[in-house]
């Protein structure tokens, strides 16, 4: 007969093992995890917009569809925005096929943003948004990024500064896909 002791340690063990199962069975796949990219059939469309840039000249997200494009929402004031610029303008330079478009949430300032855009030399469009639009009150923080697949679909969201090597990462991925 088992004695009291090998009982609870048998019980323990199937209770671990149940307990390694359960968790396995619920934990999301890695590529369902926040933050990284969402597996093709789970993406969802990005509202298509259009928005004037700093000549005034039409920007159409559709218009660049068959590209991997970035979608960034920052502001002059914000910190982390400023911080992050210079990695954008790194992938800009970097990479042709990535298509950048920065749109300035600076609630009118646009002469202050024209004079950010000139003094940090940001070669990608800068977008103004006219007040407010569907698109610019989902955003709840500063700044925030949208990476969109070649088909308009979100791929992944990066709230807060990215830095080029996670982005060059996940945009390597998406232009790979067919």
């Amino acid at each position: 007969m088992a004695s009291h002791r090998t009982i609870r340690i048998v019980q323990f063990a199937v209770g671990a093992l149940a307990a390694t199962a359960i968790a396995f069975t619920v934990m999301p796949h890695p590529d369902e995890i926040p933050g990284s990219i969402r597996p093709r059939g789970h993406r969802l469309p990005m509202p298509d917009f259009t928005m004037a840039d700093l000549q005034g000249a039409p920007w159409n997200l559709s218009a660049h569809r068959g590209r991997v494009v970035l979608v960034n929402f920052w502001a002059t004031w914000c910190p982390p925005c400023r911080e992050e610029i210079p990695d954008l303008i790194q992938l800009s330079q970097r990479d042709r096929s990535l298509e950048i478009a920065g749109i300035a949430m600076d609630d009118g300032n646009s002469a202050g943003v024209r004079d950010f855009v000139k003094a940090a030399r940001i070669p990608f469009a800068v977008l103004l948004p006219a007040g407010s639009s569907s698109l610019t009150e989902l955003i709840q923080a500063l700044p925030t990024t949208f990476l969109i697949d070649k088909e308009g679909m979100v791929a992944r969201q990066y709230v807060g500064a990215v830095n080029e090597r996670t982005v060059r990462q996940d945009i390597d991925r998406l232009q790979a896909e067919d």
